[in-house]
């Protein structure tokens, strides 16, 4: 029998996944990609993997988070940043914003 777990807002279904979100950020931090936050990872996955599936299972999204390529998550911040001219957003990785670009 499968446990289904029920959250009533968004901001409870963050907060179970604090954990996960917590490790991929420090995984991007040591391949030097410090301008990812937990907020960003947290929103591309909304906003692209998860934005049309339904009953999507905790331990997926938890699979989601720890497993895509953190390529995926730097070129979405990137995007953001150039997309919005925030470039100053960065300040103390501007020189390595500028460098992959």
């Amino acid at each position: 029998m499968q446990n289904d777990l029920k959250f009533n807002s968004l901001l409870e279904l963050k907060t179970r996944l604090k954990p996960a979100l917590n490790s991929k950020y420090l995984e991007l931090k040591r391949k030097h990609i410090d301008y990812v936050t937990t907020e960003d990872i947290w929103e591309y996955l909304r906003n692209t993997k998860w934005l049309n599936t339904n009953n999507l299972s905790l331990a997926a999204m938890v699979d989601d988070i720890l497993n895509t390529n953190s390529d995926y998550f730097r070129d979405y911040v990137l995007k953001r940043i150039e997309s919005n001219n925030m470039v100053s957003e960065l300040p103390k990785t501007k020189d390595k914003y500028n460098e992959l670009l």
